[in-house]
């Protein structure tokens, strides 16, 4: 298993996750409030406060951190899937079988941010303590679309809620596209459990195709209870980059239910999907 369990999260337009005794995770666990400049701001607050924030449509999300003498790493336990990127890459860092998992001094910073670099999901970051090089979108925003799983999505990323407003900045995520996930836009590995099959290709439709090769961010707004919709400079494929298709917009299936995945047909209408996506209200 790929880190501690997740906290339970409470219902509401956004998500804050109750914290579990320290001993669980051996970390300084704080609060990051997701402004629409992307600023994580961290606050250990009272429980009343967070409520307050929440009553008020904030994007707001339980961190764990860890630092180490030249290097600050986060962890957001519902975004990991157990891709086990990092225990794999670093196991003198990541090792589940300890408390704390994260020992943030196990390698060198370097080493530390390349192996977080690598993680699909976007549930690990970094922040240089020591003026090293720090955490930079890739140059090109990349989707793979997962077998029976989930779009792992790395980039530029703006997600937007309904009314186009940024709740978050990203550089690498996991999104749900079998509709089953209980933290909606993200995966959180409820496809394994929902029996989610879907195969990694792009079948016979393609995205509205680019008129050049130019750089940008990646936005990708959650339409109500139906798809995620993108604008801006792509490439979609499975693993294998001999299947990839570059595009600037298009709109993928978040419900499960569509006859022509990864492509949005209407379906989420028919089976009635419903998501209680993140505000930046």
């Amino acid at each position: 298993m790929d880190g501690p369990p997740a906290a339970r999260s409470c219902r509401g337009p956004a998500r804050f996750l109750a914290p579990l005794p320290r001993a669980d995770y051996g970390s300084r666990a704080f609060v990051a409030v997701r402004d629409t400049a992307g600023t994580g701001l961290r606050a250990k607050w009272t429980r009343d406060r967070v409520k307050t924030v929440l009553e008020m449509g904030a994007y707001v999300r339980k961190l764990h951190e860890y630092d180490g003498s030249g290097i600050r790493i986060t962890y957001d336990a519902v975004r990991c899937i157990h891709a086990a990127e990092c225990v794999k890459g670093l196991p003198t860092v990541f090792d589940t079988t300890r408390r704390p998992w994260i020992d943030a001094d196990g390698a060198s910073p370097d080493e530390v941010a390349a192996v977080i670099r690598k993680c699909p999901t976007g549930a690990l970051h970094f922040e240089r303590l020591d003026g090293g090089e720090p955490e930079t979108p890739a140059t090109t925003n990349e989707i793979t679309v997962g077998a029976d799983g989930p779009l792992f999505v790395s980039g530029d990323l703006e997600l937007m809620d309904a009314e186009r407003r940024v709740f978050t900045r990203e550089t690498r995520a996991a999104l749900c596209r079998c509709g089953a996930s209980n933290d909606k836009p993200w995966c959180d590995g409820s496809h394994s459990e929902a029996g989610f099959r879907a195969a990694a290709d792009l079948g016979d439709s393609r995205p509205n195709p680019r008129q050049e090769s130019s750089p940008g961010p990646l936005r990708i707004r959650l339409r109500p209870n139906g798809p995620l919709l993108l604008e801006g400079p792509f490439a979609i494929g499975p693993a294998e980059p001999e299947g990839t298709v570059e595009g600037i917009g298009c709109a993928l299936c978040r419900c499960g239910a569509s006859d022509n995945k990864p492509w949005c047909d209407g379906s989420h209408n028919r089976v009635g999907f419903q998501a209680d996506d993140p505000s930046a209200s």
